[in-house]
């Protein structure tokens, strides 16, 4: 009998920064599940600690506080997604950021095969984010600073990725997406529970039965 092929799901993850999104993917990783993990931010900031051309080009527009564009962001994701290509999930963490990055997201979901294209929309207070970005250590020049901080949530995010969201959330007729949203005030304590339900309706194997 010929085994039925696991469907394969894209997974954008978006909120605010410090909203507790990397917090939520690393537990699907950690607990064994077949999962990809991308992060734009942290794709960037590896780029330059290994002194790479094209993380000195991201650093730059990051130092000047706008976004790279598209063909720069493609440049950097691109071969991590296609890494990635044959896992049973792979999260995208913090993309598309703004609309202009969109036709890449579905570009990548026709490219890889994916069956399945789920948004996750992790919503957090603005004062817990700014908390939880002043005390992080990521290497990021504006650690630590609440005025960038909240700058970040107030002005960026909201103009640029809630459109992103709100595009989600309706639809646009053209493209099936599976949106869900879901708290992330208390992921410290919610995150394990939340992996626990979707690995159970997407029927995800683990290699550590015991763990769940």
């Amino acid at each position: 009998m010929k085994k039925a092929k696991k469907a394969k799901r894209l997974v954008v993850v978006l909120g605010k920064p410090g909203a507790g999104k990397d917090g939520l993917i690393n537990e699907f990783v950690k607990m064994g599940y077949s999962c990809g993990h991308i992060s734009p931010g942290q794709c960037g900031r590896d780029e330059k600690s290994k002194g790479s051309d094209l993380g000195m080009r991201m650093d730059a527009y990051q130092d000047a506080g706008i976004l790279a564009p598209l063909e720069l962001v493609e440049e950097l994701i691109g071969p991590r997604v296609k890494m990635h290509k044959d896992k049973e999930v792979l999260f995208l963490d913090g993309f598309p950021r703004n609309m202009e990055q969109l036709p890449l997201l579905f570009k990548f979901e026709e490219e890889f095969g994916y069956d399945e294209l789920h948004v996750w929309d992790v919503e957090t207070s603005d004062r817990e984010c700014v908390r939880r970005l002043v005390a992080a250590k990521r290497g990021r020049s504006d650690d630590g600073c609440p005025r960038k901080a909240s700058y970040r949530i107030k002005e960026v995010f909201k103009n640029e990725t809630l459109p992103v969201i709100n595009f989600f959330e309706h639809g646009d007729g053209r493209h099936k997406v599976h949106f869900v949203r879901l708290s992330g005030e208390d992921m410290r304590a919610e995150a394990s529970q939340y992996v626990r339900d979707f690995a159970h309706l997407w029927k995800l194997h683990c290699p550590f039965h015991h763990l769940i």
